[in-house]
């Protein structure tokens, strides 16, 4: 994987009226191939070893799919004002669950650029969480990569 990009993923969270927010830094791949946008990068655990291989792919405006492969395996498809059932899968174990995309937001060029997702997450119909996404792709000077 060539790390030529820099990543930074903004997170929201809102689970019963209370919003959590995580900011996330790498270095990883971004590339352009018959009409989507791919962005990965390996997740890093917080002891810093090598973890999963997350992957989005950007189809448009109108679907994105995440999948996580490694250690673990999930596959999140985000369809705007479609709701998906997905395989997640966490250190703890294996759950299906339901992701409504309300938001699809594509501002991706050659270069790089900006990508927001926001959706809802349920488990057996039951709302968890509303999350949003506000990715940004910046290119490394050949020097810096």
């Amino acid at each position: 994987m060539d790390d030529n990009y820099l990543i930074t993923i903004a997170g929201s969270q809102t689970t019963g009226g209370i919003t959590e927010t995580i900011t996330l830094s790498t270095f990883g791949d971004y590339r352009r191939s018959d009409g989507k946008d791919y962005i990965s990068y390996i997740d890093m655990d917080p002891r810093g070893a090598k973890g999963d291989v997350t992957t989005l792919t950007i189809d448009g405006g109108y679907k994105a799919t995440l999948v996580k492969t490694g250690g673990t395996h999930s596959e999140l498809v985000m369809e705007k004002g479609r709701r998906h059932i997905c395989h997640y899968d966490t250190a703890f174990g294996n759950m299906m669950v339901g992701i409504k995309t309300d938001i699809i937001e594509n501002q991706l060029t050659d270069e790089g650029g900006h990508v927001v997702l926001s959706y809802s997450l349920d488990v057996n119909s039951a709302s968890i969480s509303s999350n949003r996404l506000d990715i940004t792709v910046d290119s490394v000077p050949k020097k810096y990569s």
